[in-house]
């Protein structure tokens, strides 16, 4: 496959430019990118794709710290995902700017040679890993991709608004295919920890599914507690087709990609309930404090496979305090260089604060100022970039400090 160093380029200046993204040359030459079926969903895909790129580039051994192709990764990564300038970079490893540009060129060569073997598994291979498709993808092979390129972002949310929008959003085919939605009032405030967006699809989608293939006029919901977990149940009687359809499906695979557990209870008299266990509040979250958008963006992809963190991000380093005192992380990583407050008094303030002083603090920059981070409080520190294994074991650590 033919891709040239500038479209290459031209992408990584432009990572976080949607418009820019889809339309850029590499998009068309990506039969997975290009079988997306809209602009946007065309630009996700293909950051994700040089992302991952970029991570392949790594070496992953650490003797090779100072060659060249570890020079050539970093400025890769504090280019495009850190987004600094040259000149900081140069500053930051200790070398002309020269050097650094000899070396993104040199990163640029390697990342596009790379793309050209995508997809690859694990590292790249000698030979083009795909042909073209000779036809348009089905449509559940698109919905399984669009799937798994999701990093779902929680947090602890009121169960019952959740279900009265799902509600709300399924009435009116309630009644056009003449069907009763009934729900179970609930004296306990239901709070879990998960998706709303995500969430409210999965139930939309199942209990449309209900909906649709009830034979009874009636479709029950009801929330209890389950081994600890919030379960909503949805129970109806139904025809033998509704394993079949596309929406109890989707629901199925949308349960999946949240790590929730689902599953399908036969009832007395042939009715049927779906039961969708969340977890509770309990669930330990990390709090990320961080203002550059690519590495918010890669601490999610880090941590998205692991069923033990739940990332949160602050939205703004002047709310750090509050969403702390709010949310009660188990851990937080903290970004020391930031354009509204520096991470330094984000540190202090957090540590002053008695609701806070307690939370484990990861820092992570492109500063080099371990013992400055450990005296003001810090729990760990990582000089960035950071790979996903030094990030787990970083976080592995603060829960034991």
């Amino acid at each position: 496959m033919q891709i040239r160093e500038d479209e290459v380029r031209h992408a990584l200046d432009n990572l976080y430019d949607a418009a820019a993204l889809a339309e850029n040359p590499i998009a068309r030459r990506l039969p997975q990118v290009d079988a997306r079926p809209d602009p946007l969903s065309r630009a996700l895909h293909l950051r994700t794709v040089l992302m991952e790129a970029i991570e392949v580039l790594q070496p992953c051994r650490p003797a090779a710290f100072r060659s060249s192709d570890a020079r050539s990764y970093e400025v890769l990564s504090l280019r495009f995902i850190e987004g600094l300038p040259m000149a900081r970079i140069a500053e930051e490893l200790h070398a002309s700017r020269r050097q650094v540009y000899r070396d993104l060129d040199h990163a640029i060569e390697g990342l596009t040679k790379l793309l050209a073997l995508y997809p690859w598994e694990g590292k790249a291979t000698s030979t083009p890993a795909f042909a073209a498709p000779q036809e348009p993808p089905e449509p559940e092979d698109v919905l399984d991709d669009e799937l798994q390129s999701l990093s779902p972002h929680s947090g602890p949310l009121d169960l019952a608004p959740t279900l009265q929008s799902v509600v709300q959003t399924v009435r009116a085919l309630a009644a056009q295919c003449q069907v009763n939605i009934s729900c179970s009032p609930s004296d306990t405030p239901y709070t879990v920890f998960a998706n709303d967006a995500l969430l409210k699809q999965t139930l939309v989608h199942a209990l449309s599914a209900l909906i649709r293939h009830a034979t009874g006029g009636i479709v029950h919901i009801s929330t209890t507690i389950r081994q600890a977990a919030v379960a909503v149940c949805l129970a109806a009687t139904v025809d033998e087709d509704l394993l079949q359809d596309r929406g109890f499906l989707s629901a199925q695979k949308l349960a999946e990609v949240q790590d929730l557990a689902w599953c399908q209870e036969p009832l007395d008299q042939g009715r049927l309930q779906l039961v969708l266990e969340l977890p509770p509040r309990e669930s330990r979250v990390v709090l990320v404090i961080e203002d550059n958008r690519g590495a918010v963006e890669l601490y999610k992809r880090y941590l998205a496979s692991s069923r033990e963190w739940q990332v949160v991000v602050a939205p703004s380093p002047r709310l750090s305090f509050d969403m702390a005192r709010r949310y009660r992380p188990a851990v937080i990583i903290l970004d020391i260089l930031m354009s509204e407050q520096d991470g330094w008094s984000v540190l202090q303030l957090l540590q002053a604060q008695p609701e806070t002083r307690d939370i484990p603090i990861l820092v992570c920059s492109v500063f080099e100022e371990l013992d400055l981070a450990a005296t003001l409080g810090a729990t760990a520190y990582l000089r960035k970039p950071v790979s996903q294994l030094q990030l787990l074991a970083a976080l592995q650590r603060c829960l034991s400090h």
